[in-house]
Parts: structure tokens; C-alpha cells; sequence
């Protein structure tokens, strides 16, 4: 999608993400995905195969979601998950190595729900017992204990099963994103991932033992909670380390380094997903400009591996010939090149004609003798643009084939273009 600020393009891509999700990686709370003035705002995709199975969210000011599938109303929004999978990056996800540990919290929350959909009702649920918690912590009740008891046994349980999922999908994402992140740096940084639970949990996985664990810690900092008003223990104040060279790299690495990792971690992501899920989800590239972005453009050259090519353009061959609808005197160089990128294919043939009027303008303004005419034939089904560049000479003994193909590849390099 190519567009002005402020059109849309972002939105679209959040839309897609919300679908596929159920969250959005930018708001938390559904009226901030609402226009202004609006009262509702409504999404709707057709997805698998033959674009047979309809999604719908309605999200509203007043009264909460409203989630259908196939015209039918959900009351698990949870169900909406698995036809559609996302993994995005955008400039934002910086702040997943630079900024607090609730955004490392919520990234490997959209992992495991990729993963698992029943994750998302347990995070509600979770949600929804520490509201309430909190709220009978600030009253003065005379059974409030053991109202604090019966909540403490379903955190117990609700927490227990987060802390389960999200220690097994970062067992599972570091192996993956190890390798990555040595061959984004070239070799020079091993990555690791630590999880960071935000209650003391003694045993490999145990459930009965970390529930009594958390058990135990939510009844011993009853008192202090009390006075502060909130629970300090739990899911909730969990974190993950990201290590590079067993050094934090919040505090130590560099932007670059920053970058890197934050692309391992997608590109981790997108391995485990395809590997679990058996189908490559969608790529979200939001303001993606490769040839600016060196870590970018080893992500999309590392893509190879998902057989989703998005290598730059390459030029097959250069040929000769000569057309029946052209006159004979006229000559002509045919500059054929294959596109395999997905980015590429969003440009179809409006984007080559506004490019097409561009360059032969310029041409006119240096006193070149030339002309440009592009054709193009997209078959998306496979990912492929060919696109057959013309050179038209206006005076053929001026200017060769050779001559003119020469100084376009000297004026291209010139001002950077593909």
C-alpha cells in the first residue's frame, strides 16, 4: 500500500492484525479503534482457501465486541482464532527490547495465542480476578480474608496455567531465534532468552507445584497488598531477558543490536508458527524500506528459507527484437525483469505508469532521445511481475541500443533507483 501519512496504510495493516488476533500491538482499550464521531467501527475478511470463511468484529463504544464468523455470533471471541495468522514489524517493535516488561509480556502473549487460542479467555480471566482482587483489597470488610482466600485459589490456577504457556513458547522461540540473530550479526552475538516469572517457582513445569507456589506468595504478601492496593506477584510481573553475550541489551546494546535482535525474534516467530500451524501466516511489514534498512534487507534475503522470496529485483537477460506494432526504423532494447517480491507486487500497473510518466519527463528534461514504455503482467498466484522495459529511440543513428540502455543504468544508480 503506497500512501501519503495519515491515509491509512498502518490502519489497514492493524485491521488484519486485530482479525487475526483479537489485539492490537498500538491500543489497548477498543475505543481508541473507533473514528471520531463514530459509535461503532466494523472489520470484515474472507480468508482460506477460496476465501470461503468470513471474519467480523464489530467493536463499539458501549457494550463491548461483537464477534462473528460465518454470520454467526461467537460468544467466545476466542473461536475467531486459527483461520488467520499474522506475525507484523514495524517501527514500534523497537520498544519491545528499550521499554517496560509489559510490551515483552504482550509480544509473547500474541505468540502463545497464535499457538494456543484458549490463551486469550485465560488472559481475560486472569484480568478480571485482579481487578476484583485489588478492588477488596482497598475495602474494609469483615470477611474480607475469606473472599481473599477464594481468590487466591482461582489465581492460583489461572496463573499457574500463564506461566506454564509462556515459559514453554520462550523454550520453544529461543532455539529459533538463537541461529537467526548469529547470522543477522554476521556471526558476532549469541542470543538467549530468559524467562523471568513474576512469582518464585521452584520445580520444571510442575503444575501442583508452582500453583502451591503462588498460592503461598499471594497469602504471605496479603498484608503488604493491602496497604499498596494492587497484587505484586503473579503473571503480571513477568519479564524477558534478552541477553546478547550474556549482557542485557536493553542496557548495553546499540540501536543496531537492537534492531537485529528485535528481527531474530520475528523471524523465530514466524519459523515456530509455520512449523506448529503448518501454513505460513500473513508478514505485516509496516513502513519497511529495505534499500534504508541494512537489518531489514538481511531479514527479507533470511525470508528465502519460508519460500517467500523477497530478494530484490534481478535482471534476467537483455534481448533484442523487433516489434510488428513498432516501426522498423526504430530501435529498440527490451530490458526484461523478473520480480519476485510480494512488496513489489502491490505496485501493479497504476504504480509503473506514474513511474513510467516520471522518468520519461526527466528523460525530456536532459535531451535524451529516448523513450521508456512498460509492460507488466502480475500473476499473483505465484508472486511474479514480469515487466518488459522498452527503449524507444527518437533518432536510431543517435542513439544504439547500447548507448541508451548505458545511460539509463547510469542515471538509475545516479539517483538510487531499483
Amino acid at each position: 500500500m503506497l500512501g501519503n501519512n495519515g491515509e491509512g496504510k498502518s490502519n489497514l495493516l492493524e485491521a488484519v492484525e486485530l482479525l487475526a488476533s483479537l489485539r492490537s500491538h498500538r491500543c489497548s482499550q477498543d475505543r481508541d479503534l473507533i473514528q471520531r464521531g463514530e459509535t461503532s467501527s466494523r472489520l470484515k475478511a474472507w480468508v482460506g482457501e477460496e476465501a470461503g470463511d468470513e471474519l467480523a468484529i464489530e467493536l463499539r463504544r458501549q457494550g463491548g465486541r461483537r464477534v462473528q464468523r460465518n454470520g454467526k455470533l461467537l460468544e467466545r471471541h476466542a473461536d475467531l482464532i486459527g483461520p488467520l495468522r499474522c506475525v507484523g514489524f514495524s517501527a514500534l517493535d523497537l520498544s519491545l527490547v528499550r521499554d517496560e516488561p509489559a510490551g515483552r509480556r504482550d509480544w509473547l502473549d500474541r505468540v502463545v495465542q497464535q499457538l494456543e487460542p484458549v490463551y486469550g479467555e485465560l488472559l481475560s480471566r486472569h484480568g478480571r480476578l485482579l481487578r476484583q482482587r485489588s478492588q477488596l483489597l482497598k475495602r474494609q470488610l469483615s470477611n474480607r480474608d475469606e473472599l481473599l482466600d477464594a481468590f487466591d485459589h482461582q489465581l492460583a490456577v489461572i496463573g499457574t496455567r500463564l506461566h506454564r504457556r509462556r515459559h514453554r513458547a520462550l523454550k520453544r522461540l529461543e532455539p529459533l531465534a538463537a541461529p537467526w540473530q548469529e547470522r543477522l550479526s554476521g556471526g558476532r552475538e549469541q542470543l538467549q532468552l530468559l524467562y523471568q516469572p513474576g512469582t518464585q517457582l521452584n520445580g520444571d513445569e510442575d503444575e501442583q507445584v508452582w500453583q502451591q507456589c503462588l498460592l503461598d506468595q499471594l497469602q504471605e504478601q496479603r498484608p503488604q497488598e493491602a496497604r499498596l492496593g494492587y497484587c505484586s506477584v503473579g503473571p503480571q510481573r513477568d519479564d524477558v531477558a534478552l541477553l546478547l553475550g550474556g549482557e542485557p541489551a536493553r542496557r548495553l546494546g546499540s540501536a543496531g543490536q537492537q534492531r537485529c535482535l528485535v528481527l531474530a525474534l520475528k523471524l523465530a516467530e514466524l519459523e515456530l508458527v509455520t512449523s506448529l500451524s503448518g501454513v505460513a501466516p500473513l508478514l505485516l511489514l509496516d513502513d519497511v524500506k529495505p534499500r534504508r534498512n541494512f537489518s531489514v534487507s538481511r531479514m527479507i534475503d533470511a525470508l528465502r528459507i519460508f519460500d517467500l522470496d523477497m530478494a530484490s529485483s534481478t535482471i534476467q537477460k537483455f534481448r533484442s527484437f523487433a516489434s510488428p506494432t513498432l516501426q522498423p526504423s526504430l530501435d529498440c532494447a527490451v530490458r526484461q525483469v523478473s520480480f519476485v517480491d510480494p512488496l513489489l507486487l502491490l505496485f501493479k500497473r497504476k504504480a509503473w505508469e506514474c513511474w513510467q510518466r516520471e522518468i520519461n519527463t526527466t528523460i525530456n528534461r536532459m535531451g535524451w532521445g529516448y523513450q521508456l514504455t512498460f509492460a507488466s503482467r502480475c500473476n499473483a498466484s505465484v508472486g511474479v511481475v514480469d515487466t518488459e522495459v522498452a527503449v524507444h529511440a527518437n533518432q536510431p543513428r543517435l542513439y544504439s541500443t547500447t548507448s541508451a540502455l548505458t545511460q539509463m543504468r547510469q542515471w538509475l544508480d545516479h539517483v538510487g533507483q531499483p
